[in-house]
Parts: C-alpha cells; structure tokens; sequence
C-alpha cells in the first residue's frame, strides 16, 4: 500500500472512531433512544390508519413531492435540489417522521419511492420540453427498494420513458443495518452503470455507512445535519474538516445538509464543501412555490 493509501485509510479510520464515539455519547445521552423523530410504533392505532390510508392519499393528491434547492458553495448559484415528500391532512401536514416509518413497517414505503420517482420525471420532463434550465434533483431511495432485485431496471426503465437528459435525477441511497453491503454496492454500481449520480444521506446520522465509503464508489457524500450542528465548537469543526478531506481522497462531491446560519454556511465554504441545502438559504417549496423561485434564479 502506497503513502497515499495510508494517509487515506487512517484518516477514514480516524473519522470513524469520532463519530462512533459521538454517537454513542447521544444514545446514552438519550437514554437508550437513538433518534428523535418521532416513533410511530408507539401508537398502533396511529400506524394501522396511516397504513390503511396512504394508497388512498396517494391516488387523491394529498401526498405531494416538494423541493428542497441545494446551493452552490462557491458563488451560491443553485445547484439542485432534493425531493422530498409531504402528506397533506387538510390544512397541515403529517410529520415525514411519523409516516415514514410507518411505510417502511408496513412495507410500502418502494411505492412510496417510486411515486416520488415519476413525479420529479414528470417535473423535469415539463421544464426540458419547454426549454427552462435543468437542475439535477435528487430523490430518496429506501433499503427496502434498494434491495428489490429489479429496481435499477425498474427506475432506468422509468427515466427512459420520460427522455430526460442524463443527470436530470439522481439517487440519494438511505442506508440501513437490513441492507447487505454486497447488494449495497452491487446497488449502487448498476445505477451508476445506468447514468444515474448516486448520493450516500445523512452521513454521519448512523454507523451503517462509515465502512462502507471504503469500497463503495457513491459519487457525493451529504454530511446530515447532526454533524453540521457541531461547527463552531473546535471537535465539531475538525470533525467536518477531515470528512470533506476523506471525501476529496475519495473523489466524492461534498454537499452539508441542514445548514442554518451564515457562520455555518461560510466554514463550509472556507473548507471547501461543494454545496450546501438548508433554511438558511430556503426550506422545502411546494412545487408551485418551486417553480416560482426557480423563475427568479
């Protein structure tokens, strides 16, 4: 193994320990309890009847896609954006940390992937037919997806109908303890063998994903929130400081997820994070909102 390589590995590994470590701090911390998004399992009633209703929400309009952009670090030009969905209730909406897990207990959460899939196809179809500017948008893939055997057939199949230019939509993998990483890799290769750009999310949330950017070739690493809370304090700044240098070793794009403030927004651009999504720049837009504020970019 040349220098290179062990300058590299004992940085990953380093990166490693601290984030374990940090984890294990918050769960104890926490008292046993590793997120706090809220546990719908808590309350059956509450899970049977989101269940039961989602492909009735689903066919009526009340689950949309919204968008959240992602902004360019270097100029804060608009990079992209993520989708993300959101259950309407009436006049609110029903926390994506209640029916999202919800889904996955009950095993629809591919439907929901796939819905959100075709409906940014169709969103960038309708801007490519009508001459606007593409922006990448990326979409939210499940482990539970991730591990059907046919999904990468499936979505290119999808893509292909709508005749979009390459890197119109890309796919952020949700890693998870279900997902072998050999069917991970084998994931993430085909999709990329398809033309497809693919994201690892919210490192840096779980210990799922550490490992695995050794051998698995995500074209851009999306640090979550959790770590980008740290900077200001000097762990939390080399924290985020070596991960950026991990991801530039590994030739991966860089893009902070959760940034807030303008001191956040202005580390990552000093440490070299290639784009940055958060309120400070905007929360997630409706797709009418969405298509208002691309027309002002």
């Amino acid at each position: 193994m040349d220098k290179k390589s062990v300058k590299l590995y004992r940085l990953f590994y380093l990166i490693l320990m601290i984030l374990i470590l940090a984890e294990l701090i918050l769960f104890f911390q926490s008292g046993g309890k590793k997120s706090d998004h809220t546990d719908s399992s808590a309350d059956p009633t509450v899970s049977s009847d989101l269940a039961a209703q989602f492909e009735s929400a689903l066919s009526n309009g009340r689950i949309e896609v919204w968008y959240q952009p992602i902004i360019l670090s270097s100029n804060e030009q608009l990079a992209g954006a993520e989708a993300l969905s959101r259950w309407k209730d009436g006049d609110s909406l029903i926390s994506p940390g209640v029916f999202i897990p919800v889904l996955e207990e009950s095993g629809k959460i591919p439907q929901l992937d796939r819905y959100v899939f075709q409906t940014v196809c169709r969103f960038q179809k309708e801007r490519f037919e009508t001459g606007k500017e593409l922006f990448p948008i990326s979409v939210n893939l499940s482990a539970k997806t991730c591990m059907q055997s046919s999904v990468v057939s499936e979505y290119d199949e999808i893509f292909t109908e709508y005749n979009l230019p390459d890197g119109a939509v890309s796919i952020e993998v949700t890693e998870s303890s279900e997902m072998e990483k050999d069917r991970l890799s084998e994931v993430v290769r085909e999709f990329q063998s398809a033309g497809f750009t693919v994201e690892t999310d919210d490192f840096g949330s779980g210990f799922a994903n550490y490992e695995n950017l050794a051998s698995i070739p995500y074209d851009v690493l999306k640090m979550d929130k959790s770590l980008i809370d740290g900077i200001g304090s000097e762990r939390g700044n080399h924290v985020v400081h070596s991960i950026i240098a991990m991801a530039k070793e590994l030739h991966m794009k860089t893009i902070a997820e959760g940034v807030e403030t303008a001191d956040q927004k202005e580390f990552l651009k000093s440490e070299g994070c290639d784009a940055v999504q958060g309120y400070f720049y905007s929360r997630p837009l409706s797709p009418e909102d969405f298509r208002t504020y691309l027309g002002s970019r």
